[in-house]
């Protein structure tokens, strides 16, 4: 399976966090950017375009990997001057099989 290559929205097969945190580093691997640490196992690069997180949803009861992908582009002018504008292109998901609830 190639994170990488899958578009827009999505759901990848479920696994195990070790499963999960595997896929992540590699998710996370960009050059002249460095990582650092979310909360519960997650990580993201400095310059915003991937994270990698580590969520439990209460409503379905689950813990889930996300894989995240931004790209910034300029806004319009109406927007502030100097500051890019987030656009999500990639939100994929994995169930973790072996997680408990908090």
């Amino acid at each position: 399976m190639d994170i990488k290559k899958q578009k827009g929205l999505g759901d990848i097969a479920p696994g195990n966090r070790a499963h999960a945190e595997v896929l992540g580093e590699a998710w996370v691997n960009g050059p002249n950017v460095k990582r650092f640490d979310l909360g519960d196992g997650g990580y993201g690069l400095t310059d915003g375009t991937r994270t990698f997180r580590l969520q439990y949803k209460p409503k379905d009861g689950v813990w889930k990997a996300n894989f995240q992908e931004n790209r910034f582009v300029q806004p319009h002018e109406s927007f502030r001057a100097g500051r890019q504008k987030g656009i999500q292109t990639k939100n994929i998901h994995m169930t973790i099989a072996d997680m408990s609830a908090p």
